[in-house]
C-alpha cells in the first residue's frame, strides 16, 4: 500500500500523464461512481448500437408472446427500445442493452444501462431478453472511486471545525453532506480526469484520483474533500494502522484527534463551493444568486411543489396570478419548509416578503396540535410600519381564509388596546405588528400574550427594524422572552425558526444573525449586497473625466495577465476611447453593444478560453453585460457610473460571483467617478459607509454638492409629498421627486400669507393630512374686514373651455413627447376631458428611452392617476394650459404617524373620511384653517376646522381634525415639521415672503 500511496502523491498543480478524461454519469458516494472514458466512447457506442439494431431487425426476436415465455431474473442482459424514458431523463439513443439488477414486488424491473451509466424502471413488456453472448463487447461504463482517503465527520463540540484542536471522527459511510458536496462540485465541472491506481479484483471496481481544473488551477477530488472537512488522507500513522489492521474498514468508527496544520489553511480550492466553517457559499449560475448554508435545499420551480393545502395555493394564485416563483422565492421557500433559519436579501420589489409569508402560513397549517391556545401565537411577524402590518396580515388572511382555526391578528397604532386584546382572545395563531407597538402593548398588558410556543419569528425589512427600532427589539427579546426557545433540538433544528428579509446587509444585521440565528440559510439576490456581505472593499477615485484613462493605465501598470480584469463602461464610445488609450501597452479585448451578436459571442468564447498568465484586459459596456454572462472576474473596474437606473449598476457586480464563493474573496473593485457621474454617487458612498470604509472629507463634500445639484436640477418635478407632509423624505435616495425648495419655482402663486385664514371646498382626500381643495374665501390677518371671495364662475368656465375644445374630435391629437412637467389632456371618462400635468415618467427597466406609462395630477381636481398609458394623453394648446388654477394642495402642519413611521395607513385615512362624514352636512358654515406656510400652489394649515351652525342658535360648533387625530392616537405632534420646511426655504433663498421672515422661525 505504501508504494501505491507514493504513486498517489503527484506533482502539485499538474494532471498526471496516465490520467484519462472521463464523464461521470452517476454518483452514489466518493467510493462509488459510474463513469466512462471519453476516448473512443462514441465509436464504441455506435458499434454496440449497430448490433442492437441488427437484433431488432430480426423480427422473431421482438415477438412479445415468445419473449414472455422467457423468465426475467436479476443479472439477465436485456434489449430496450425507447425514444425517451420520461420528462426528467432524456436518453441519448433509442436502443440499449441493460442488466436487470432488481425486481420489485409490484413487478417493476430496475434495469441498469451498462453503456450509459444510469438506471431506469420498466415493466416487463418494455424490454426483451438478449441471448447470452449476443454482444461480447465490454461495458462502456465502469465503477470508479476515490483512493487513499477515509470519510470523516466533525465531532459536535464547542470548537469550530477549523480550530487547532478539532476532533475528526472516521465513519463507516460517507456523510450526506460529503455526498451533496461532491455532487454539487462535479456538476460544475466540464472536464474531469481519472488516474487509475488500484483495481478491486472481487468486483472490478477501479480506484484512483480525480482531477479537474477551475480558472486554470488543477484540483484533485481528494484535496477538495480534505479541505472541506469530509475526509482524511490515508497516510502517516493512520496508514500504518490500516496496514496493521486490514479489518479497520469493517469497524463502525474510530475517534482520531487531528491537529490541522497552518499549511492546510493556506491551501485554497478555487471552486464554486467552499466550506466556511460549517457553511458552504455557492451561487447558481442560471439565476445568479448567492447562497451560504451548511444544508442544501431544493430549488423551487413551481409554487405548487411546496405541497401546501390547496386552499393556500388558491390564495397565492388569487394574489400573484402565477405559480412560477420569483428568483429569491425559489430558494427561501424550500429552506423555510426544511425548518431552517432564513436570511433573504434582495431589492424592495423582489418578492421576498410574499415568499416568506407564504412559507410560514403553509407551515402553520401543519401545526394543528399547537393551535389550541388563543394567546400563545405560533408566528410573530414584525414590520417597519402600520402600512406593512396591514398588508402582511391581509396576505395571511388570503392564504389561510379556508382555515377557521388559524387566525391572524394585526396590531398597530390607531387601534385601542382593548380591541387588540379582544382579537387576541378570539384566536391568534399569527400576530402581525411593529416592534414599538408590541413592546408598548406588552408593557401595559403583561398577562395577555405569551411566546413560549412560538414556532416562527419573522422580521420583515430587518435592516430597518434593527436600525430604527433596536431598543424595542431589545425589550422584546430580553424582557418578554420572544426568542427564548431558539436553541436547536436533537435533530439540529431549532424549535423557533427565525426568518428575516432585508434590502441592505448592515453591521447590525450581521450581529443579529450571529447572535440569534442558529445555522442560517443566507440567500442574497442583490449583487451589491453580496459584495458587502463578503466584505470586498472597493477603492474609490474621484477624478476629472479627462484624467480617467490615464489613471486606469497607471492602475494596470503591474498587470501581468494573472488576474481576470474587466473594465465596464457606459457605452461604446467610452469603451473605444479607453481601448485606444490602453492598446499600445496592454493586451485588451473590446466588446460593446454596437458589435454584432455573433461577434460578441465569439469574443466571449475567446475570453473564456484565455489561460492564466495571458489574460487580456476585458473592456465591455453595460448593454452587453447580460449577454456575456461572465462571472469569473477578479478585478472589476467601473470606468464611470453615469447610469440612469440603479439595477444596471447593481448588475455589474455579478461578474464577481465566482470569486465571492471563496472563504476569503481575493477579488478587487475599483470605482472611478467624475464630474458627470452624479446619479449613483450617493448610493456608492452609502455602500462604502456601511462597510466602514473611511472616506476622505473632500469626497464627502463633493458628493454633498452633487446631491444638492441633483435636487436643484429637478425643476420640472414637484416638491416631494413626503417633504410636504413631514419636512423630509425618508426614501430620498430612491425618490424621483424634488427635495429642495427653489425660489423661481416655489414662490406663492396667490397673495395668501402666513397667519391668514382660508375657507375651502375639499375636493379630494389623499391621506390623513393631505388634501386637494379650492379656496372660496381668503381672510387676511392684517385686515379681517378685507376678505376676498372667490367666484365659482371662473372655475366652471375653465372646465367648460377644456370640454368644448376637445368636444371637437379633430382636436384630439396624441402628445408627440411626454416629459415631467408637461401639461396635457386626458379623457377621464367617455367624452369627459381633464387638464393634467405629468408628475413622473415610468421608464422600462431595460430601456431608459422606452416610455410607456406616466403618473399625472389632474390640475383642476388634485386627483393623481398612476400608470397612465402615454397614448391616452392629448396635446393641449398653450391658451388652455395657462387658464387659471383654482385648486391648491393643503397639508396639516406638525402632525406625523406614531413611532416615526412616516407613512399614513388606510385606517387613519378612513378616520379622516369618518370625521368629514360626521361633521360636514347641510348646516355646515365653513371648512378652513389658519395658514402656516404657502409655497407654490401648496398651503400648510395649523388645523382643519369644520364650523357648523346650531339650530336656533347664533353660535357655531367647531370640530377640529387635528384634535380628532391626536385624541384617537392616530397621529402625534411634531414641531420639527414646519421648522424643517423653513430651513429648506432659507436654503432655497426664500427668507422673506408672505410678510413673514422665515429666518426667525426656528
Amino acid at each position: 500500500m505504501s508504494q501505491k500511496m507514493n504513486k498517489f502523491r503527484h506533482r502539485p498543480g499538474a494532471i498526471p500523464a496516465t490520467a484519462k478524461e472521463i464523464r461521470i454519469k452517476s454518483i452514489q458516494n466518493p467510493y462509488t461512481m459510474r463513469a466512462y472514458e471519453i476516448e473512443n466512447y462514441i465509436q464504441a457506442l455506435k458499434t454496440i448500437e449497430e448490433k442492437l439494431v441488427k437484433f431488432m431487425k430480426m423480427g422473431e426476436n421482438l415477438n412479445k408472446e415468445k419473449d414472455k415465455e422467457k423468465s426475467a431474473t436479476v443479472g439477465d442482459m436485456v434489449f430496450i427500445h425507447l425514444i425517451s424514458y420520461n420528462d426528467e431523463i432524456k436518453l441519448p439513443s433509442f436502443v440499449y442493452r441493460g442488466l436487470i439488477n432488481h425486481i420489485n414486488k409490484d413487478g417493476a424491473y430496475y434495469i441498469f444501462l451498462v453503456d450509459h451509466g444510469i438506471s431506469i424502471e420498466l415493466t416487463r413488456n418494455k424490454f426483451y431478453i438478449l441471448p447470452q453472448d449476443f454482444i461480447s463487447d465490454k461495458y462502456l461504463t465502469k465503477t470508479v472511486g476515490i483512493f487513499g482517503i477515509l470519510p470523516i465527520c466533525m465531532k459536535n463540540n464547542d470548537s469550530m471545525p477549523n480550530s487547532s484542536n478539532s476532533t475528526a471522527v472516521v465513519v463507516e459511510k460517507w456523510t450526506k453532506e460529503a455526498i451533496q458536496f461532491i455532487k454539487h462540485l462535479l456538476s460544475f465541472i466540464e472536464v474531469i480526469y481519472f488516474d487509475h491506481l488500484v483495481t478491486d479484483e472481487n468486483n472490478g471496481k477501479e480506484y484512483g484520483e480525480f482531477y479537474f481544473s477551475i480558472d486554470e488551477n488543477v484540483v484533485s477530488l481528494s484535496e477538495a474533500l480534505f479541505n472541506n472537512y469530509h475526509a482524511l488522507y490515508l497516510e502517516g500513522d493512520l496508514l500504518k494502522l490500516a496496514e496493521m489492521d486490514p479489518q479497520l474498514r469493517k469497524r463502525r468508527w474510530h475517534v482520531l484527534h487531528v491537529k490541522f496544520s497552518k499549511d492546510r489553511e493556506e491551501r485554497k480550492i478555487p471552486t464554486f463551493i467552499n466550506r466556511i466553517n460549517d457553511y458552504q457559499t455557492k451561487f447558481f449560475l442560471s439565476e445568479k444568486i448567492l447562497i451560504q448554508s451548511s444544508v442544501d435545499c431544493d430549488v423551487l420551480s413551481d409554487i405548487t411543489d411546496l405541497r401546501y393545502p390547496k386552499e393556500v395555493h388558491e390564495g397565492w394564485m388569487q394574489s400573484i396570478k402565477s405559480s412560477r416563483p420569483r428568483k429569491l422565492q425559489s430558494y427561501i421557500c424550500p429552506a423555510i419548509n426544511n425548518g431552517l433559519n432564513v436570511v433573504a436579501v434582495g431589492s424592495s420589489q423582489c418578492g421576498k416578503t410574499t415568499g416568506c409569508i407564504l412559507a410560514v402560513c403553509g407551515q402553520i397549517t401543519k401545526l394543528e396540535k399547537k393551535m389550541h391556545s388563543a394567546t400563545r401565537p405560533l408566528a410573530l411577524i414584525l414590520c417597519t410600519s402600520t402600512f406593512e402590518v396591514i398588508f402582511i396580515q391581509s396576505l395571511c388572511d388570503l392564504f389561510l381564509k379556508a382555515f377557521k382555526n388559524i387566525r391572524s391578528v394585526a396590531a398597530f397604532n390607531g387601534l385601542s388596546d382593548r380591541s387588540v386584546a379582544a382579537m387576541i382572545y378570539n384566536g391568534c395563531q399569527i400576530l402581525v405588528t411593529t416592534p414599538r407597538y408590541l413592546s408598548r402593548f406588552m408593557n401595559e398588558n403583561k398577562d395577555i400574550l405569551l411566546f413560549d410556543r412560538l414556532s416562527f419569528l419573522v422580521l420583515d425589512n430587518a435592516d430597518v427594524i434593527l436600525d430604527k427600532y433596536h431598543h424595542s427589539i431589545g425589550q422584546l427579546f430580553k424582557k418578554h422572552n420572544v426568542i427564548e426557545n431558539r436553541e436547536p433540538q436533537g435533530d439540529n433544528r431549532p424549535i423557533l425558526q427565525i426568518i428575516i428579509s432585508l434590502t441592505s446587509w448592515t453591521e447590525k444585521t450581521k450581529r443579529f444573525v450571529n447572535f440569534a440565528m442558529y445555522n442560517p440559510y443566507i440567500c442574497i439576490a442583490s449583487f451589491i449586497e453580496a459584495v458587502v456581505f463578503k466584505s470586498v472593499c472597493p477603492k474609490l477615485y474621484c477624478l476629472e473625466s479627462k484624467h480617467k484613462n490615464n489613471k486606469i493605465l497607471d492602475l494596470l501598470k503591474n498587470d501581468n495577465g494573472t488576474l481576470r480584469t474587466a473594465i465596464i463602461c457606459v457605452n461604446a464610445k467610452e469603451a473605444e476611447e479607453l481601448n485606444n488609450s490602453l492598446i499600445s501597452t496592454k493586451k485588451t479585448l473590446l466588446i460593446h453593444e454596437e458589435m454584432k451578436s455573433f461577434d460578441i459571442q465569439a469574443l466571449r468564447n475567446s475570453w473564456m478560453s484565455c489561460i492564466y498568465g495571458f489574460y487580456p484586459i476585458l473592456i465591455c459596456t453595460d448593454p452587453v453585460l447580460s449577454e456575456l454572462n461572465i462571472t469569473n472576474i477578479k478585478w472589476l473596474i467601473h470606468h464611470s457610473v453615469l447610469l440612469k437606473l440603479k439595477n444596471h449598476f447593481n448588475y455589474r457586480f455579478s461578474v464577481l460571483l465566482n470569486n465571492l464563493t471563496q472563504r476569503v474573496p481575493d477579488c478587487k473593485i475599483t470605482i472611478i467617478i467624475d464630474e458627470n457621474n452624479n446619479i449613483q454617487v450617493q448610493s456608492i458612498i452609502k455602500m462604502l459607509q456601511r462597510m466602514k470604509i473611511e472616506i476622505h472629507p473632500e469626497i464627502l463634500y463633493y458628493v454633498q454638492k452633487i446631491a444638492i445639484t441633483l435636487e436643484m436640477n429637478k425643476k420640472d418635478y414637484v416638491l416631494c409629498d413626503n417633504v410636504k407632509s413631514f419636512g423630509f423624505c425618508q426614501n430620498q435616495s430612491n425618490c424621483v421627486f424634488r427635495h429642495c425648495i427653489l425660489r423661481e419655482i416655489d414662490m406663492p402663486m396667490t397673495n395668501v400669507q402666513i397667519n391668514d385664514k382660508v375657507k375651502l371646498v375639499v375636493l379630494y382626500i389623499h391621506d390623513t393630512t393631505h388634501f386637494s381643495a379650492r379656496i372660496v374665501e381668503h381672510i387676511p390677518h392684517s385686515d379681517k374686514s378685507d376678505k376676498i371671495t372667490y367666484s365659482n364662475v371662473e372655475y366652471m368656465q375653465t372646465a367648460m373651455k377644456i370640454q368644448n375644445y376637445y368636444g371637437n374630435i379633430e382636436n384630439r391629437k396624441m402628445c408627440i413627447s411626454t416629459n415631467v412637467g408637461d401639461i396635457c389632456a386626458l379623457e377621464d371618462i367617455l367624452d369627459t376631458f381633464k387638464r393634467v400635468q405629468v408628475l413622473r415618467v415610468n421608464y422600462d427597466s431595460n430601456n431608459f428611452q422606452d416610455v410607456k406609462y406616466v403618473d399625472v395630477r389632474c390640475i383642476d381636481s388634485g386627483i393623481v392617476r398612476e400608470s397612465v398609458d402615454v397614448r391616452k394623453l392629448m396635446n393641449m394648446p398653450e391658451e388652455l394650459q395657462k387658464l387659471p388654477t383654482h385648486v391648491v394642495e393643503v397639508f396639516l402642519a406638525d402632525l406625523v404617524p406614531q413611532d416615526e413611521e412616516y407613512m399614513w395607513n388606510r385606517y387613519t385615512n378612513e378616520q379622516v373620511h369618518k370625521w368629514f362624514a360626521n361633521n360636514f352636512n347641510g348646516s355646515c358654515d365653513y371648512i378652513g384653517g389658519k395658514v402656516c406656510l404657502h409655497l407654490g400652489n401648496t398651503i400648510w394649515l395649523d388645523d382643519l376646522i369644520i364650523g357648523t351652525k346650531l339650530n336656533g342658535h347664533s353660535t357655531v360648533k367647531v370640530s377640529s381634525l387635528k384634535k380628532e387625530l391626536l385624541s384617537g392616537k392616530y397621529a402625534v405632534s411634531d414641531s420639527n415639521h414646519l421648522l424643517n420646511l423653513f430651513e429648506l426655504c432659507r436654503n432655497g433663498g426664500l427668507t422673506h415672503f408672505n410678510v413673514h421672515d422665515t429666518s426667525i422661525s426656528e
